[in-house]
């Protein structure tokens, strides 16, 4: 586990999140509000195996995360932490149907105080 708010747990991706990775990264609606293109599901993988082994890379300043939900450990979304020369920058993403139920108000609270503690800037 990375942190957690009350209702929500961030923690690495896993390979078993491929399908709902795929939900997330296929939706058009979700991608309107970030940059990324619509990928196949093997595209998907291979993006989420390269996520993954970001997870191993000394000094690495691009982080991905998983969101499940407390309740039923399912996955709902991700959250990014890119630390770089230009700007540090987080976001979310939420499966749609996730969406208008407060998580994104919850993760971003305590997203602030996460960054504040590893040291990555407003």
């Amino acid at each position: 586990m990375i942190f957690e708010t009350q209702r929500l747990i961030v923690r690495k991706l896993i390979l078993a999140d491929l399908q709902a990775f795929h939900n997330l990264e296929s939706n058009p609606n979700v991608l309107k509000y970030a940059t990324g293109e619509i990928k196949s599901l093997e595209e998907n993988e291979k993006e989420l195996n390269n996520l993954i082994a970001k997870y191993f890379v000394l000094n690495n300043d691009f982080w991905i995360y998983a969101i499940e939900r407390k309740s039923d450990k399912m996955f709902i979304g991700t959250v990014a932490l890119v630390k770089d020369k230009l700007e540090d920058e987080i976001g979310y993403r939420f499966i749609e149907e996730f969406w208008k139920l407060g998580y994104a108000s919850e993760i971003c609270e305590a997203l602030i105080l996460y960054c504040k503690q590893i040291g990555i800037k407003k």
